[in-house]
């Protein structure tokens, strides 16, 4: 009784008596494509040809042979934020991070890790809880990303501050502010704009600053 045989190759059905394959090796040839196939029970496979085999085969040495060290990309991490670690939504510094990224023009995870002085993990996994609630947008290739929310876009780019010195900053406009009867001291414009008026506040804030110590 004849059996049919299909093709791996080409889908072909193939007839022949067991007593036929066992004349011929049990292997026979695809009329259709031309590729030898061998039998073994009720299937037909194509055996693989010594160059395949050599591919296929491994010595010891390439066994124990110790592979590359694996970098991961640097838009991704592993390590547990500090929220899963706490067990809080955010990283205690997510609310000063929003502050800050409402004084940007554009956010990268290097800004972040920079102002804050944090390890880059950290300030990934920062940088995800604020795409997460809408207030950056979405990764673009490993290039800083948009600012989704209200932010000051009078800031030039590259300018590095750091929390500490904006800190600082901000406790000496308060103690101006306090030694001035709770208003900063007024300043005779003679036409100048809000730009000038800007550069000449932070200079008498830093001459303050600097006599002061």
């Amino acid at each position: 009784m004849d059996k049919k045989y299909t093709c791996p190759k080409c889908g072909h059905q193939n007839e022949m008596s067991d007593d036929a394959l066992k004349a011929v090796g049990h292997s026979i040839i695809c009329p259709n494509c031309q590729s030898i196939l061998k039998i073994e029970g009720n299937y037909a496979y194509m055996p693989l040809d010594d160059e395949e085999k050599k591919e296929l085969i491994m010595t010891e040495d390439e066994k124990n042979e110790t592979p590359p060290p694996f970098k991961a990309p640097q838009t991704h991490t592993t390590a547990p934020s500090i929220a899963q670690i706490t067990g809080t939504q955010h990283d205690p510094i997510f609310a000063q991070a929003v502050e800050y990224v409402k004084t940007c023009n554009a956010i990268s995870v290097p800004m972040l890790a920079h102002y804050f002085n944090v390890p880059t993990d950290r300030a990934t996994h920062l940088m995800h809880e604020l795409e997460k609630e809408g207030i950056v947008g979405p990764y673009n290739g490993g290039g800083p990303r948009e600012i989704l929310i209200e932010h000051n876009t009078n800031v030039p780019m590259g300018i590095k501050r750091t929390f500490a010195e904006d800190q600082e900053t901000q406790a000496l406009l308060d103690r101006l502010k306090e030694e001035n009867g709770g208003e900063f001291p007024k300043i005779r414009t003679y036409g100048c704009n809000c730009s000038t008026l800007i550069i000449i506040l932070f200079a008498i804030l830093i001459l303050s600053y600097i006599f002061a110590k």
